[in-house]
């Protein structure tokens, strides 16, 4: 039976009928709220001098979660992603220097400034258009949180016709970033990836000011217990959409060739159905290959797994920061990651691949698990207070504010 008719198959059972149900009883909603066309207003906090408006596009679903004065209470923003609370966190950062907020989303195509903007921030391509309708005296801000579209494009493409090379069949692109011109038109950037010098080399040649800004994490976790000597042979991959880009083709191929280790999988690894046809032999019928599926952080499923496995293995072709190796870091996992993932990591606190060739992979992983208890036991430390100094919304939130007085201070960038 070929795999893609195993994937019908699926749909009959009734947990694959139940998620697809679930799904597109998400989208109909999303459409009936016409949250891509959401366009808050929030005022100050009382007591606090109004100074003029601010624009923002960012995630309207966190925007909407906000009703009236007053912060939104946290038990409420979803963990599933950094970006929510860092939504919310923005405009708060506005609201709180005294500006009334206009935000909208991301995917806002249709909406066009109208007011008197000092500063307007977007984290794709609305900066471009909106552009030439803003006042002269409007700080344009770019909020980063990929890697530039120059960079971003060409290193998923590279994966893609690698894969091709290898297997004889390709699969299509994932979470390309349309071509534009808001960093060429941006006064300031926001780069969410601090210490990452792959990705603010790819917004530098524009010659527009750079504030990096740590990413946040959805959860703080007190200390797993691991039994080292086992987990060391078990690995994971934490990621979400872009499963080629990502790296899960290298990983899974690489594990393929080592029964003597464990690789399981936490992502939504069905909703990438060419990349799932492809990969069925791998993910489904190899013996030291599990795929766990998407995994709710906040649950004791998730730090079951975590005690479980003793290092994570990541190496994304393109990112800004990533979210969830972070959110790994936090719940202990050493970190096997290549530079583009955009975290820093010395020997002490991890393993920075080489390159991302699967030989490669294989001879690093295979070093990892022959580290004593005690060695790996050390890097985990390390890794999880490094992630404790660095990552959690406080530090967001402080050198985040920290940027925009200063962005805000240093006005619009003269003409180059």
């Amino acid at each position: 039976m070929n795999p893609a008719t195993k994937q019908w198959l699926r749909l009959l059972r009734p947990e694959g009928a139940l998620d697809l149900v679930k799904r597109r009883i998400a989208k109909v909603r999303r459409q009936l709220k016409k949250v891509d066309r959401f366009v808050g207003h929030f005022e100050p906090p009382d007591g606090v001098e109004v100074k003029g408006d601010v624009l923002v596009a960012y995630i309207a679903d966190a925007f909407m979660l906000k009703e009236g004065p007053g912060r939104v209470d946290e038990s409420r923003i979803p963990h599933s992603h950094t970006h929510w609370w860092e939504s919310l966190q923005i405009v708060e950062t506005f609201l709180d220097l005294g500006y009334r907020v206009d935000a909208t989303s991301w995917l806002n195509t249709e909406f066009r400034p109208t007011k008197s903007y000092k500063a307007a921030l977007d984290v794709r391509i609305l900066l471009q258009d909106w552009a030439p309708q803003l006042p002269a005296d409007c700080v344009k801000i770019l909020h980063a949180e990929t890697a530039h579209c120059s960079w971003h494009n060409p290193a998923q493409q590279g994966r893609l016709e690698a894969l091709e090379a290898r297997r004889g069949r390709g699969v299509g692109a994932v979470k390309l970033i349309e071509d534009n011109k808001s960093l060429e038109v941006a006064d300031a950037v926001t780069l969410i990836g601090e210490d990452a010098p792959w990705v603010h080399d790819s917004y530098a040649w524009a010659g527009a000011p750079i504030y990096p800004i740590p990413i946040s994490t959805p959860l703080l976790f007190d200390p797993i217990p691991r039994d080292y000597a086992k987990a060391r042979r078990r690995f994971l991959w934490f990621g979400s959409a872009g499963l080629v880009h990502k790296g899960l083709d290298l990983v899974l191929e690489a594990f393929a060739g080592m029964p003597e280790l464990e690789l399981t999988i936490c992502g939504p690894i069905n909703r990438e159905r060419e990349f799932e046809r492809e990969y069925w032999r791998e993910l489904y019928e190899t013996p030291n290959i599990r795929v766990h599926g998407w995994i709710d952080i906040a649950t004791p499923d998730f730090q079951s797994l975590m005690a479980r496995h003793a290092s994570v293995i990541f190496q994304s072709c393109s990112e800004s920061q990533n979210g969830g190796i972070i959110t790994t870091m936090h719940a202990g996992a050493v970190p096997i990651l290549s530079r583009e993932t955009g975290v820093p990591l010395t020997p002490e606190r991890g393993v920075l691949l080489d390159d991302c060739e699967i030989d490669t992979l294989r001879s690093t992983l295979r070093d990892v698990a022959g580290r004593s208890p005690e060695a790996l036991q050390a890097l985990s430390d390390a890794a999880r207070r490094y992630a404790r100094e660095h990552h959690t919304r406080d530090r967001f939130a402080r050198v985040y504010k920290a940027s925009i007085e200063r962005i805000l201070k240093a006005g619009v960038r003269p003409p180059s």
